[in-house]
């Protein structure tokens, strides 16, 4: 398995062809902050003029609000990203 990319404590979680998928998986990319900043802009625009697409408008519009603080720093200090989900 990929150093770092899973950590589960228990790897019965997995299903079985998990270790095929995370093997033949790309690298992770690294972004620059502008394009992060402009992929937040344009996702929360569209909520704002189609509300009905998100059950949350609020909630979503305030995790990229958020996003945009902390790629608005990233950007400050020249630093790349990359997003992840944690479910």
């Amino acid at each position: 398995m990929m150093a770092g990319l899973m950590e589960l404590e228990d790897g019965d979680d997995l299903p079985p062809d998990s270790e095929e998928t995370l093997a033949n998986m790309p690298p992770e990319e690294w972004y620059d902050a502008d394009h992060g900043i402009d992929y937040a802009k344009q996702i929360a625009d569209y909520i704002r003029q189609n509300p009905e697409s998100v059950k949350d408008v609020d909630a979503v519009l305030y995790d990229l609000d958020s996003m945009l603080t902390v790629l608005a720093q990233a950007k400050e200090r020249e630093l790349k990203w990359h997003l992840q989900v944690d479910f």
